[in-house]
């Protein structure tokens, strides 16, 4: 049998096909399930999530028709009879009087239309869209910001060369932080400024030392060293009120039990044992190459894992759907443990656990927010420092110290896997150039933070694995995000073809469904943080795979992390979640219209067809989608950005919308 017909999928899973076996071209058999809360019914099979939080409810925001949209104000006892939605325009054919003369609900003139509810829509794809273009925004955002960084470390350093001997003898000079302050409240980061500040002054002059370690406050007048030796932490004390768990060594699952029940309560591990853990974590992972060979024996079974970000009660879900690590249940967790969730820390914590219990159970990769680029602009930095200040100990140098041996840990981790020399398994993606070769990637010197923008062959090709995506294209186009590449299906196959590979599982992308199955079969997007950072409606999923390398993919949406309440978000709380997410969304749209005014402008006059400063909403929204480079449903967002020129009008007035558009500063007179 060939590798591509051992492995190929080659359609998506339809809604009415989940919790059935799949047969795609050749042998291989791949199951589809999805959990909504624990475990799969006996027969495969669960309720559909979907009706569950999508269900029709007064006030709900749909899409009737796939483009009207409108709030539903009249739900009928029965399912078959018609939904009353008010539209945002002036599309309908009535004011909430139905055939009959009723009136079941009260709007403006035309702009009532009652449909069946099959006829409604609830903008999944397009909050997924959205979600992903911010994602994209953000990250860039942090490459840019990272890259200052660096500048600024050189151009201090340049300007100290020669000047330190004149400094006082004494170090008697005082500098405030405040003199060093960075304003970060333009950057839109959801961040504490004053101590994020702090730190990067501190950051900074650390890089310095000698020449300015002085300057820092008395309590890091050293450099912080990335080592703490075990006897440095076994020097440290437990104190008498600390109610956490404990961490006994050796290891046993009875105590690993423990730590976990104890993170469902929100308990924090003291800092004792984070740093036992971490150092425990880089020895035993330093050695491995950077790409690891795994193999699945008969009796045994090898579970994909994809992006988690802090996500805990999405990895314990998946350990109550899917069974804990063990020699015959191994896992290979896919990259991006930490950032934007708030237990970062608690789902490193447990990785370590289960690969210190039993290293041939657990597997890690590395992902791109395994960085200190990442994790300084991202949250996972603001939540180490938020769990472990030691400042009511007057251990300020704690949260530092932590941070950077976690840094040191992500710095060791390798960066892909073969299973059974058929299915490649990396992060990202793929690479900007043909022919990269499993021998390359052995070759990588891994253990730094990750390159970008560099020329060199090695670098750019670690880059690319860590931030790469796959799109539905031929061959390459430059990637959204800034980094990496998006490559098409040549590219995928060339990958196979040289390597001798049949399947490519990679992550890094929150896609709706959990998984998304692309270039005839041969690469699985495999995503694990359902609902991801509370503003998302996607499933979570993972994949199996046994000795025949089969692959069973299971959906699902995370329970609490308390197992006793398995609880879904209600859905006022959704709504809030989905408003919080088309806020974020139309403030990008509104810094990007700021930054492209006068080519919009421009664009306006070339299609102002009446002479009078209007266009019409069709080339108002093709505008915004040309000029901003966004692929939006601008005319759902038109009632927010911009306004008609009257209420029976489809016309938009294009110098009154750009002129609502401005950059404040309070600073300013």
């Amino acid at each position: 049998m060939r590798a591509r017909a051992a492995i190929c999928l080659v359609k998506p899973i339809r809604k009415e096909q989940v919790g059935e076996r799949i047969r795609p071209r050749g042998s291989l058999q791949m199951r589809v399930c999805a959990n909504h809360a624990s475990f799969c019914n006996a027969d495969g099979t669960t309720m559909d999530e979907d009706e569950a939080m999508f269900s029709v409810v007064a006030d709900a925001r749909v899409l009737v028709h796939g483009k009207y949209a409108g709030t539903i104000r009249y739900v009928p006892d029965r399912r078959t009879a018609l939904v009353g939605v008010e539209l945002d325009r002036a599309c309908g054919d009535n004011d909430g009087i139905d055939e009959d003369g009723r009136r079941l609900f009260q709007c403006k003139p035309l702009h009532g239309l009652f449909v069946r509810e099959e006829q409604l829509g609830f903008r999944r794809l397009v909050y997924s869209n959205a979600w992903n273009l911010l994602d994209n925004t953000q990250e860039q955002l942090n490459l840019m910001r990272s890259e200052k960084f660096k500048a600024a470390e050189h151009t201090i350093a340049q300007l100290t060369k020669g000047r330190v001997r004149s400094l006082p003898s004494n170090h008697d000079l005082h500098i405030s932080t405040r003199d060093f302050a960075v304003d970060l409240h333009s950057s839109n980061c959801d961040l504490h400024p004053p101590n994020h500040n702090f730190r990067l002054v501190s950051r900074i002059l650390c890089s310095l030392t000698p020449c300015f370690s002085f300057l820092l406050p008395t309590w890091s007048s050293q450099s912080l060293s990335r080592t703490v030796s075990d006897a440095e932490v076994a020097g440290i004390a437990i104190e008498a009120d600390y109610r956490g768990p404990h961490v006994h060594w050796p290891l046993e699952l009875s105590n690993v039990l423990a730590v976990l029940d104890s993170f469902k309560t929100s308990q924090v591990l003291h800092h004792k044992y984070v740093l036992e853990l971490l150092n425990a974590g880089v020895r035993a992972l330093a050695p491995l190459p950077t790409l690891q060979e795994i193999t699945v024996a008969e009796g045994e079974k090898l579970t994909v894992i994809g992006d988690l970000h802090g996500q805990l009660q999405d990895l314990f879900s998946i350990f109550s759907i899917n069974g804990l690590p063990s020699p015959t249940n191994k896992y290979l967790f896919n990259g991006d443990f930490v950032d934007r969730g708030l237990y970062g820390t608690e789902v490193v914590m447990t990785l370590l656990l289960f690969r210190l219990l039993d290293p041939t159970s657990v597997y890690l990769n590395r992902g791109n927010h395994e960085s200190r680029n990442q994790n300084s602009w991202m949250g996972f930095e603001d939540e180490v420092w938020g769990k472990y200040s030691g400042a009511a100990d007057g251990d300020l140098e704690r949260p530092a110290r932590l941070f950077e041996r976690f840094q040191a840990l992500f710095e060791v981790l390798p960066l892909c896997a073969v299973l059974q020399s058929k299915i490649f398994v990396v992060h990202g993606g793929l690479f900007s150039r043909d022919n990269v070769t499993l021998a390359h990637l052995r070759g990588i010197a891994r253990k730094r933070e990750p390159p970008l923008h560099q020329l060199g062959f090695e670098d750019k090709i670690f880059e690319d694995m860590l931030w790469s995506d796959p799109r539905a294209i031929q061959s390459r186009q430059p990637s959204e995000r800034g980094a990496g590449v998006e490559f098409g299906v040549n590219v995928t196959n060339n990958f196979c073809l040289v390597n001798k590979i049949a399947l490519i599982i990679r992550s890094h992308e929150c896609v709706p469904e959990g998984f998304e199955i692309l270039h005839g079969g041969r690469l699985i997007t495999l995503f694990s943080a359902s609902r991801y950072c509370g503003t998302q409606m996607n499933k979570g999923a993972f994949l199996t795979l046994g000795p025949e390398l089969q692959p069973e993919i299971q959906q699902f949406y995370a329970h609490a992390l308390n197992e006793s309440s398995f609880t879904t978000a209600a859905p006022p709380e959704q709504a809030q979640l989905q408003g919080v997410l088309e806020e974020d969304t139309l403030r990008m749209i509104a810094e990007r219209i700021c930054d492209h005014k006068p080519s919009l402008f421009w664009y306006f006059t070339q299609h102002d067809d009446e002479h009078d400063g209007t266009v019409s909403r069709l080339v108002w929204a093709e505008a915004l989608r040309s000029v901003l480079q966004l692929e939006l449903p601008f005319l759902t967002y038109q009632p927010k950005l911009a306004a008609l020129v009257d209420e029976n009008s489809t016309r938009i007035n294009y110098s009154q919308f750009l002129a609502r558009y401005r950059i404040e500063n309070d600073a300013v007179d």
